[in-house]
């Protein structure tokens, strides 16, 4: 999860059963393509608020295992843990080596090619 996801979130999900890493707390300063190469490496799904990712997957053909997008227009810890909550419900095959674009009222998923 992105340091621009509140930590707050992490946990909440922590105790849901989800297993999650933050960079605020353990990669802290570490480039964007660097953290996608590594949610790549844990074959793990990356959750951002940072468009930049998109230029990464779709321009640079950066590798990862599944990048949700979070553009939210409420971005309050309550209202992004209940959205990413019910995005996370989706089937697991569905979001793996996918572009998720998340808003309040549409989740569009885009496939990889690679």
């Amino acid at each position: 999860m992105d340091e621009n996801i509140s930590p707050l979130i992490s946990k909440a999900l922590t105790k849901k059963g989800r297993e999650v890493k933050s960079v605020a707390e353990d990669y802290q300063s570490y480039a964007n393509g660097k953290l996608l190469k590594l949610a790549a490496r844990d074959k793990s799904i990356f959750v951002t608020k940072d468009k930049d990712f998109g230029e990464l997957v779709f321009k640079f053909n950066y590798p990862h295992s599944g990048v949700i997008l979070l553009r939210l227009q409420n971005d309050s810890i309550r209202n992004t843990f209940l959205i990413l909550n019910q995005v996370l419900k989706y089937p697991e095959n569905l979001l793996e080596k996918s572009f998720v674009v998340v808003t309040e009222k549409n989740i569009r998923i885009v496939k990889s090619p690679f």
